[in-house]
């Protein structure tokens, strides 16, 4: 770095697993240099903080529902990487994250 440079922090979410429930942070940024305390783990699809049976229910709505219940955004923090649509596979998933966390 030449003298005239300068060198910024980049805060961000330091973390690429989250480190309550063992699954990738949806907020993860690879570029931060000092981590801000946030970590938005993927299938927190109400953005409570939690992965809980409130989460499992909208994913079993959509799954079921002619009428998809779960916006862009719920589903972008659904997948890693996001495929904007739940199958039965996924259900499991977000089952299994629930039960190894209660």
């Amino acid at each position: 770095m030449k003298n005239n440079q300068k060198k910024y922090e980049i805060i961000g979410c330091t973390y690429k697993i989250n480190t309550k429930y063992n699954v990738p942070n949806w907020n993860y940024n690879p570029k931060a240099t000092k981590d801000n305390g946030i970590q938005i783990p993927y299938y927190d699809l109400n953005n409570d903080g939690e992965i809980d049976i409130k989460d499992l229910i909208l994913v079993i709505e959509d799954y079921i529902s002619p009428v998809k219940k779960m916006n862009t955004f719920q589903l972008q923090r659904f997948n890693e990487p996001a495929k904007m649509k739940v199958n039965l596979k996924d259900i499991v998933k977000i089952i299994n994250v629930i039960n190894k966390n209660d």
